[in-house]
């Protein structure tokens, strides 16, 4: 009965944890992601939702694990508790828990919406872990099934930029977030990143 509350519930969050990571989400060298203010606290037998440990979730996706939502929820756990690392070790092992999640998830998923979050989640985290390039693909796979999701953008920017040394990629990108809907605090990192990249683009050689 446990293990079912706790799915229901988790489902339920990995449902309405959502929005821009720019500023309140993961990024390789931002703040912690925080929870989306109609996340819910308790469980459906009025349990804290925080005291709900990750090893409670991971065995009710070993148990069932089709469940696409709860794996999402998991990965974005996860990436948080990466943020918070300090060791490089730590957060390897933290990166590395929330991609097998969202590789699970990606052959998992069924809606295009869980397809594109999963594909954004394993593409940034194959990037950041072992292959640039092949994450970067994935990022450009999940923009295909959703277009224009700002954290794609954001996630698919960095790896460009900051991973591939492709600022001339990383540009337009930057460009199509300031030209969307943003709060003044997420328009003040997509532009310090766009000042950055237009750095970049004007102290490199000719031709280059």
């Amino acid at each position: 009965m446990l293990l079912a509350v706790i799915a229901i519930a988790a489902i339920a969050l990995a449902a309405m944890v959502a929005g821009f990571v720019i500023v309140n989400g993961h990024n390789s060298k931002g703040p912690a992601t925080t929870a989306s203010p109609t996340t819910p606290s308790t469980t459906q037998d009025g349990r804290d939702l925080s005291q709900v440990t990750n090893d409670e979730m991971e065995t009710v996706v070993a148990a069932n694990p089709d469940v696409v939502a709860m794996r999402l929820a998991l990965v974005e756990r996860y990436l948080r508790s990466a943020d918070s690392e300090q060791g490089l070790d730590g957060k390897k092992a933290q990166l590395e828990r929330a991609r097998f999640h969202a590789g699970e998830a990606a052959a998992r998923a069924t809606t295009t919406t869980d397809q594109a979050r999963s594909l954004r989640y394993l593409g940034w985290t194959t990037a950041l872990l072992t292959d640039p390039a092949k994450g970067a693909g994935l990022l450009e796979q999940s923009l295909v099934k959703e277009p224009g999701n700002p954290d794609a953008l954001w996630f698919l920017a960095m790896v460009r930029f900051d991973k591939l040394d492709d600022p001339a990629a990383a540009k337009p990108l930057l460009e199509q977030l300031l030209a969307s809907p943003v709060d003044d605090a997420q328009r003040q990192a997509v532009q310090a990143k766009l000042d950055k990249v237009n750095a970049a683009l004007a102290s490199a050689p000719p031709n280059s």
